[in-house]
């Protein structure tokens, strides 16, 4: 049994049933086994993050492989198995080396050539450090400064 009952259109207060509808539409049907199915009880709330997402998703600057090593590198450290198993095979689609994807999952040092397919790049290397230092305790920093 869900801890929180599937959102409706009838379970959202009237003046949020048109982003309500509007976030349904969008994604086909209402979500029910992902984040999504939580953020549609605020439908406004959800509209809103899906548009972020998407705009970050398809019209980011950065190369798909960055895309997925900040969205790894995160899981990992927040030790998020949703969006880990969301994303680890994506990762290896989008150019990741499977030796990087492993690593990151057993919290192994990260081989220095596997940030991306011709080396380890600069903005991999960027992501990788931004990522790995502000999500530790603080105590932990000392080596990001």
């Amino acid at each position: 049994m869900a801890r929180v009952p599937a959102a409706t259109r009838e379970s959202v207060p009237q003046h949020h049933q048109q982003a309500f509808d509007a976030v349904v539409q969008s994604r086909g049907g209402i979500p029910r086994t992902d984040p999504g199915s939580i953020m549609i009880h605020s439908p406004e709330a959800s509209r809103r993050a899906s548009h972020l997402s998407d705009y970050l998703r398809r019209e980011s600057t950065l190369p798909s492989h960055v895309q997925e090593l900040a969205m790894l590198v995160t899981a990992r450290e927040l030790d998020c198995q949703y969006i880990w198993n969301a994303h680890a095979a994506a990762g290896k689609k989008a150019g990741l080396r499977p030796e990087l994807v492993d690593a990151l999952r057993e919290k192994r040092p990260l081989p220095v050539t596997a940030c991306n397919p011709n080396g380890p790049g600069l903005q991999s290397a960027q992501v990788w450090d931004h990522i790995h230092c502000n999500y530790r305790p603080l105590q932990d920093r000392i080596h990001c400064n």
